[in-house]
């Protein structure tokens, strides 16, 4: 067969698979240049590699999730509550899963807005159900977010009091400061002595300074909430996202 001896060069070739195709010389002439392979055989050498990094983002990307789940410490009656599922009959439900839509979204799409909202009012309506539909949305972004009672937050702190505890008071707080998302429910179900109230403005605070959100979740009405917490928290939430009444009757045993 007579070879072009120059680069750029074309012939025509024949791929066991494939059949005839166009091959062009690549590089100078001589035996170090080499011809261009089947495009056909190419393109499937891509396709193939294109699809092994896709499973293997999908496999991260699961595995990261399911990293960032067992750290979230969601209740198990709470892992599947999405924002989608919940119940929306009256135009307080509506509104309220309106806003918590809005504070996904922006906490995902401006992780440094420190987006932040508190619910409160009457039992079993629904404000656990969409705090974690809240995070759960974070998770999904590949954002932290963290769920714990106030009581297990606080105790958490006072147990770096032991003289046993690898970490000391700031540390504990940092690491309920670090989240992406914070998620502090039965706010005021206990009475709390004044440090312990002290202790959860740090907490709230250090959040709001390192633009973190925060959700806090209480029965109290907004009122008893604000004498509970006082004003310059209250106020801090007024500023990054505000307080949502949950001013309808129970949910609870009702048919989804």
């Amino acid at each position: 067969m007579n070879y072009q001896q120059h680069s750029g060069a074309t012939e025509q070739r024949i791929c066991a698979e494939h059949g005839e195709f166009e091959s062009t010389r690549i590089g100078d002439a001589g035996a170090g240049s080499v011809w261009s392979r089947c495009p056909a055989c190419k393109a499937a050498e891509a396709a193939r590699t294109q699809a092994r990094d896709a499973a293997e983002n999908e496999r991260r990307d699961a595995d990261r999730k399911r990293g960032l789940m067992a750290t979230s410490m969601i209740p198990p009656r709470y892992v599947d509550r999405r924002l989608e599922t919940f119940r929306a009959d009256n135009d307080g439900q509506k509104a309220a899963r309106l806003t918590a839509t809005r504070l996904a979204k922006r906490i995902v799409d401006e992780p440094d807005g420190g987006w932040s909202l508190i619910l409160c009012g009457n039992v079993g309506t629904g404000k656990t159900h969409l705090a974690c539909g809240i995070a759960l949305a974070v998770i999904d972004a590949g954002k932290q977010a963290r769920y714990e009672t106030v009581l297990t937050a606080m105790r958490s702190i006072k147990a770096t009091y032991s003289k046993d505890s690898p970490i000391d008071e700031q540390e504990a707080i940092d690491t309920l400061v670090n989240y992406d998302l914070l998620i502090l429910d039965e706010v005021g179900v206990q009475t709390g002595t004044e440090y312990e109230k002290t202790l959860l403005f740090e907490v709230i605070n250090e959040r709001y300074q390192w633009r973190k959100s925060t959700i806090l979740i209480s029965n109290l009405t907004r009122e008893a909430l604000a004498a509970y917490l006082g004003e310059r928290t209250i106020d801090r939430f007024r500023e990054t996202g505000g307080v949502v009444p949950f001013s309808w009757e129970s949910q609870r045993g009702k048919a989804r």
